[in-house]
């Protein structure tokens, strides 16, 4: 009879030491980042926020900005309770939430409440509140390393520029495309000088090269059948020479190869078609016919996306036309076959 009372009587004080363990509160030691070290129970936690910790030496609860704080630790506990809070000030930290029923949880810890709950933020962006009784344990995947506490002043967390992501090749080498530009063009004109004689009806004239500055607006409508053959079609307006007001409207033929599959990739490319010059009254033109269109150029493709990129290129026109113009203050009616010469510097965008 007695070995039976002391055998209960042992019993009786094991499970008075382990609801004594279980219901004792969880250590953290805090380390500030100016130096000084806290020990005490976490009342309160909340993520890129604050920490609230009682603190064992003198019973006060204090609240600390993260901003204040180096790192903190749990304090080993005797009955092997893992319940640990993570917090790393520059990246979040993955933590695993395990139930008393067995449910396992991974993400982020947004919030805890000492005796109360804990809210944990899950990687399909859902929150879940547990009370702290159902917890089981607590722990993260890595947490932060045990350096040396250096002693400094208090800084704000400095800005950092997002990393730069590397181009990724997606250009839709296949499919329907539109092609808008804008160009310079660069050539010599031929026009006639002033009358050589005294009676401007009968002197002669003589004709000089001079040098001409116009821009051509086109755009391109096609099939990229591959990398190396495009078809389109296109219609393009020419003002040859702003001072004659000199300009053609074409219709053309496009075709166009990519010679590479890089983000800048060259290629080459062929308009071919017919112009129609237009009438100016104001510059004594009354009837003009149309001609040919040859237009070779090579060209940068600037991007690889999957909808929009820049071009740029560099071409040679050659454009054909006719005019019958009455030379001003004179009467003389002049008849002119026009050889369109130009170099083309050109600006586009490609989707």
């Amino acid at each position: 009879m007695r070995i039976i009372f002391l055998l209960l009587l042992a019993w009786l004080c094991c499970c008075s030491t382990q609801v004594a363990a279980q219901d004792s509160p969880i250590e953290y030691t805090l380390y500030l980042r100016s130096g000084q070290t806290l020990v005490g129970e976490i009342v309160a936690y909340k993520m890129r926020d604050y920490v609230k910790l009682h603190k064992s030496a003198d019973g006060i609860t204090t609240t600390y900005p993260l901003a204040t704080v180096a790192r903190m630790e749990p304090v080993p506990a005797a009955d092997g309770v893992n319940f640990q809070i993570p917090y790393i000030y520059h990246k979040p930290i993955e933590s695993v939430l395990e139930l008393q029923n067995g449910t396992v949880y991974r993400g982020e810890v947004l919030a805890y409440e000492s005796g109360d709950y804990l809210k944990m933020r899950l990687p399909e962006k859902s929150v879940v509140t547990v009370a702290v009784a159902e917890v089981k344990s607590l722990t993260y995947e890595s947490a932060a390393p045990a350096e040396p506490v250096i002693q400094e002043k208090p800084t704000a967390a400095r800005w950092q520029p997002a990393p730069r992501k590397k181009p990724v090749y997606q250009f839709a080498e296949t499919g329907w495309f539109n092609s808008t530009s804008f160009a310079f063009s660069f050539g010599k004109r031929d026009r006639p000088d002033l009358f050589i004689g005294i009676d401007p009806f009968f002197g002669e004239r003589d004709r000089i090269n001079q040098t001409t500055i116009g821009f051509n607006i086109q755009h391109i409508t096609g099939y990229q059948f591959s990398r190396w053959a495009g078809l389109g079609i296109g219609a393009s307006f020419d003002a040859y020479d702003l001072e004659q007001s000199e300009s053609v409207l074409s219709v053309f033929g496009h075709y166009r190869a990519y010679l590479t599959q890089k983000i800048v990739a060259p290629y080459l490319a062929v308009n071919a078609g017919y112009g129609f010059p237009l009438r100016s009254k104001n510059q004594g033109i009354n009837a003009a016919e149309g001609g040919v269109m040859f237009h070779p150029e090579v060209g940068l493709r600037l991007g690889a996306a999957q909808k929009t990129n820049f071009t740029f290129s560099v071409g040679y026109r050659f454009q054909k036309a006719y005019y019958e113009q009455e030379v001003p203050f004179s009467g003389v009616l002049e008849y002119r076959n026009v050889a369109y010469r130009r170099f083309l510097c050109a600006l586009g965008l490609l989707f």
